[in-house]
């Protein structure tokens, strides 16, 4: 059997990679990788995607995660019980995107990223993108 013990020391980090995390440092990541971002607004910062999908980020640094989402509004007309239906079968297929309706006219699509304390702007990036995949993709299958 193979023992696990816990390091006594923190893994050493490239402190030219990482950068504190904050939403001045997350925008000017955004804006070198060529995405609209408007000023920092209350809700967070908000980013127009390549696909014009509006999404906002939120960072809370006491518990050490981002959070992502974007809000789509349904269609007129539509039956509060098949909106529900809807978020009960996209919150049971897709498994890394949680989808919620607010408001009989709103669904709302949240994604959560842990980080303690640095982060990478790859990592930044790459769950952006793919926060933006999983969603569009769900709600295109439906």
């Amino acid at each position: 059997m193979i023992g696990v013990a816990a390091m006594n020391q923190p893994l050493q980090t490239n402190p030219t990679k990482t950068k504190p995390f904050d939403n001045q440092t997350i925008t000017t990541w955004l804006a070198e990788e060529g995405f609209n971002t408007s000023n920092e607004q209350e809700e967070g910062i908000v980013v127009i995607t390549d696909s014009g999908i509006k999404l906002v980020i939120q960072i809370d640094v006491k518990r050490n995660f981002i959070k992502y989402y974007c809000i789509f509004s349904f269609k007129p007309n539509q039956d509060e019980i098949q909106k529900l239906r809807l978020v009960n079968e996209l919150n049971a297929k897709v498994v890394f995107s949680r989808f919620s309706m607010p408001k009989p006219e709103i669904l709302v699509s949240d994604y959560f990223v842990f980080n303690k304390a640095r982060l990478r702007k790859k990592n930044l990036i790459q769950s952006l993108r793919f926060f933006e995949t999983v969603t569009l993709n769900a709600i295109r299958q439906h």
